[in-house]
């Protein structure tokens, strides 16, 4: 090795592609905090691209160039120069090479070009010896971590965060998981807008869970709206303020996309039966529904069937006589007409807050537990039951209920009366819940290794 070269080589327990991900999407992370302006290491970003930049995002705004990519060949390799404290006068050159070996990676960092510097390049070449060394150290125990990812569903009566770390095979490991009331679809049905109350709710949960998703050191994230975005006509009010106040995107999906990617949730989170399968996901402004035989998709489509417009229709958040549910149960029946007529299928998935929380409550838990839910079956005597059960209880009394979500007391009577009448008009008696549904699906999707390819 020469007095102007400087070569570090370590190796990660991780696929190249993996190993290349973390380092790219967190760039900053591997850069010491005496080497940046802002003394915010995660502020150090790369533009993936040939003429990219190297930028610090300073937090008063300012934007530091610390260098440009001179080559990217993901996953293999990218090259780019690096400025002395911004000045482009004292740039050297760096190759990051990354050498798959079948599970693990070996990285090789080789930077050139300190005797140009003259009597300065030797003291830098030292400085950098000694960084290079903190930042094999970092990024190491960062890729034996996994790379983390998170996914925000923006639905029509809960915003849900999902956190999850994935493992070199590709399994995923849960980090956070839950969700936040916001009742953004509440009033939307009459007057065809997010009140500024809602809004401000749901603005406030949004914000919340990208901080969270912040703090548990995501490299990326994915936000999507459901049904209540698709039919507010001032959902772009949401969407900017969600954007002013964290930067993030919230795009809104249509009913068959939202189908999709509930199935495929369910395939991943209970495995893929042989036979036909139906999955469902409720929630409190639509409903989609899949139609399968194993892992191949056959037919979806979204209905505009969900608890909180029943719930807000039928007056359904208090105690109501039969003859008001019986009224309810029609209407839904009458809605979900494109059921009508099809064969029974051999499995019947349920997944969404109403369906969980039929769970729960028939299971008595205390404390939501997502692997007791998970493949649990529910009969629909028990949906026909808890209907009963909620039909005569206040709703004070139904936050009561062990097992219910509190803020759900008023829109679990609409909710179960879907429930009840898809099995109906599928002809089942059970169905088997998924605690995986969107926000899971999405994650598969946007950040699975299949997706990466």
């Amino acid at each position: 090795m020469t007095a102007d070269a400087l070569v570090v080589e370590f190796e990660v327990r991780a696929p190249a592609e993996q190993a290349f991900e973390v380092w790219t999407r967190r760039a900053g992370l591997w850069w010491p905090k005496g080497h940046t302006v802002s003394g915010d290491p995660d502020s150090v970003v790369f533009e993936p691209r040939v003429g990219g930049r190297i930028v610090e995002r300073a937090r008063d705004g300012v934007e530091h160039v610390w260098g440009e990519v001179t080559a990217w060949d993901a996953p293999r390799r990218v090259e780019f120069l690096w400025h002395l404290f911004v000045d482009r006068s004292q740039a050297t050159r760096v190759a990051l090479t990354f050498d798959d070996l079948g599970g693990s990676t070996r990285v090789r960092l080789e930077q050139t070009g300190f005797a140009a510097l003259g009597e300065a390049g030797a003291a830098r070449r030292e400085r950098t010896q000694l960084s290079w060394g903190v930042v094999a150290d970092a990024f190491t125990g960062a890729v034996a971590d996994g790379p983390r990812f998170a996914t925000i569903d923006v639905g029509t009566n809960s915003v849900k965060l999902h956190v999850a770390q994935r493992e070199p095979d590709g399994r995923w490991r849960t980090l956070v998981d839950r969700a936040d009331i916001t009742r953004l679809g509440q009033g939307l049905a009459e007057t065809g807008t997010i009140s500024q109350e809602a809004l401000e709710r749901t603005a406030d949960a949004l914000a919340g869970m990208v901080d969270e998703a912040g703090s548990q050191g995501v490299l990326d994230l994915a936000a999507v709206g459901t049904a209540g975005l698709r039919m507010a006509g001032n959902a772009g009010e949401l969407l900017a303020a969600v954007r002013a106040r964290c930067g993030v995107d919230v795009e809104i999906i249509s009913g068959d996309e939202e189908s999709r990617l509930a199935y495929l949730a369910a395939c991943a989170g209970l495995g893929v039966p042989d036979g036909s399968v139906v999955v469902f996901d409720t929630g409190g402004g639509s409903s989609q529904f899949t139609f399968g035989h194993g892992s191949d998709v056959e037919e979806r489509f979204s209905v505009d069937v969900g608890a909180a417009r029943y719930a807000e229709r039928f007056g359904l958040g208090d105690v109501v006589g039969r003859d008001v549910v019986g009224s309810a149960l029609a209407a839904i029946a009458s809605d979900l007409s494109r059921l009508a007529g099809r064969a029974v299928p051999d499995v019947l998935v349920g997944m969404g807050g109403a369906v969980t929380n039929l769970v729960t409550v028939h299971l008595a838990l205390e404390r939501y537990a997502p692997d007791a839910v998970q493949g649990a079956v529910l009969d629909r005597s028990e949906v026909d039951r808890q209907i009963e059960l909620y039909r005569t209880t206040p709703t004070a009394q139904r936050r009561t209920v062990v097992g219910l979500q509190p803020q759900r007391a008023e829109v679990i009577l609409a909710g179960a009366c879907v429930v009840s009448t898809v099995m109906r008009r599928l002809g089942k008696d059970r169905l088997t819940a998924s605690d995986r549904s969107l926000r899971h699906g999405l994650l598969e999707d946007r950040f699975g290794l299949r997706s990466q390819r």
